[in-house]
């Protein structure tokens, strides 16, 4: 019994041997997997180094030679299977603070970029103010002078005083030779208004107004019409047509003139519409007397309005938006209630056309032209000449937008070949200072990025049961790079 358990015992030992010497085979072999795998991935990434290089030599090269591209035939196309190429651009445009124990310049690009905020902020309010500013109805007066008169032509006083004679262009009552008429003119200037006459940015008189009527009364032809009217026009195609012409002072007028037959004195009365923004209205009388107003826009009726139903505490404590009426409203509304919605289209039918400027005339035809003689002088609203000046900043405010953003582009690729020769420094210091941890260090991440390839390929049922699998920091950069990927 004793002599076979001396004999069981080396073979015990012998078994338990070959297990050992099999575990360190197989872990031989799998590190020397494992570091082939390395060599790969390190052989893979010094290839793409490579590549990466020659495409900036050539890159080099043609901006300094000024090679052409190659022709459109050479080069390759794209596959239909082929998944496409997608190009990560830089946008950081911050320097590290890295640099500054390696550059002393450093600090004075970190004083730029705090100056060039500074700037960008104060640029940005001054671009809201300028919008804020414009928002306003920014509105001034100034005075248009209307010189009206009148000139005639081949009237019977005039015909006479021709002396001719002669019984063949003698003047005829019926009417069978000449034919007396006369011309109305009006025109119109701005009083102080330094913009010269043939400047394309002065505006034309008939600008200043939406329309013009002449009504002429007992003409001597009774076929010849007795209102005489110029309308600018409404249609939103047209208007812009318009603006345009405008513009280069095509359409429009300086002066209107107008003639017709007669040899009597004519009475004329002249109509002017005003042309306002935003446009305002003569309030009935009913409107008239619940908000004290008797001219004014539609938003400023509105207001108006809103103001008295706080004063009076018409507004509904439970229902905010139903106004409830007072004698006065329900007099002029014709309802107990309403929402606050509804009141520009209440007040619609009591917003009246504001009264147009009148002006008598009389047309002589005792004298060849009157000019001079009849002046008047009438109030206009226009837009400020700052705002004007204002909008053409504000067109022009991203006028070099595309310029920035190229010198942008150039900084931040910049940035990235300086951090990508910071890393490089660093490396090589490190080498020359101590070349053995910096080598374990180096092993140690390719290592680790090995193992973050694989795992893009699965993981092993045995090692997923493992609760150190989920501690693992493989773990989380294998998830952040599939987030990263959108796989």
């Amino acid at each position: 019994m004793t002599g076979r358990g001396t004999r069981g015992r080396p073979r015990g030992s012998t078994a338990q041997a070959m297990q050992q010497q099999q575990a360190a085979a197989a872990a031989a072999a799998q590190q020397q997997q494992l570091l082939q795998q390395q060599q790969q991935a390190a052989a893979h990434q010094q290839q793409l180094l490579k590549q990466q290089q020659q495409q900036q030599q050539q890159q080099q090269q043609q901006q300094q030679y000024n090679i052409p591209p190659p022709p459109p035939g050479t080069q390759q196309q794209p596959q239909p299977g082929d998944q496409p190429t997608l190009y990560n651009k830089p946008t950081d445009k911050n320097l590290s603070l890295l640099f500054d124990e390696l550059l002393p310049e450093a600090q004075m690009y970190h004083k730029l970029q705090e100056v060039e905020r500074k700037i960008d902020a104060t640029l940005y309010r001054k671009k809201l103010d300028l919008q804020d500013l414009m928002a306003r109805n920014m509105r001034t007066h100034e005075t248009m002078r209307i010189f009206i008169s009148n000139s005639v032509k081949d009237q019977p006083w005039q015909v006479m005083a021709a002396g001719l004679d002669d019984g063949s262009n003698t003047f005829v009552f019926d009417g069978s030779s000449t034919t007396p008429s006369f011309n109305l003119r009006i025109e119109g200037r701005l009083l102080d208004n330094k913009e010269p006459l043939d400047s394309s940015k002065r505006r034309l008189f008939s600008s200043y107004f939406t329309s013009i009527i002449v009504e002429f009364e007992n003409l001597s032809d009774p076929s010849e019409r007795t209102i005489a009217e110029w309308h600018e026009t409404t249609d939103p195609l047209e208007k812009q047509a318009a603006v345009a012409q405008q513009q280069q002072n095509k359409l429009g007028f300086d002066i209107l003139d107008i003639r017709r037959n007669g040899d009597r004195p004519i009475k004329a009365k002249i109509l002017f519409q005003v042309k306002e923004y935003p446009d305002k209205f003569m309030l009935s009388p009913q409107l008239a007397r619940i908000i004290a107003l008797d001219e004014e826009t539609k938003t400023g009726v509105v207001f108006a309005l809103w103001q008295y139903i706080k004063f009076n505490k018409l507004q509904d404590i439970e229902h905010k938006r139903t106004i409830k009426c007072d004698a006065a409203l329900k007099k002029l509304f014709g309802c107990d209630s309403f929402f606050f919605a509804q009141i520009p289209t209440l007040i619609q039918p009591f917003l009246l056309p504001r009264a147009p400027i009148i002006i008598d005339y009389t047309v002589q035809v005792d004298k060849e032209n009157n000019i001079g003689d009849f002046v008047f002088d009438i109030e206009i609203e226009k837009d400020h000449p700052m705002k004007e000046e204002m909008a053409e900043l504000l067109g022009n405010w991203n006028e070099h937008q595309a310029e920035i953003q190229t010198l942008d582009d150039q900084i931040a690729q910049t940035i990235q070949a300086m951090n990508a020769n910071r890393l490089k420094y660093q490396f090589m210091d490190s080498m020359a200072k101590n070349p053995v941890d910096t080598v374990s260090q180096w092993l140690e991440s390719q290592a680790s990025d090995l193992r973050l390839i694989m795992s893009d390929k699965g993981f092993n049922e045995e090692e997923v049961r493992r609760s150190d699998f989920y501690t693992d920091d493989v773990l989380n950069q294998t998830i952040h790079m599939f987030l990263n990927t959108k796989r």
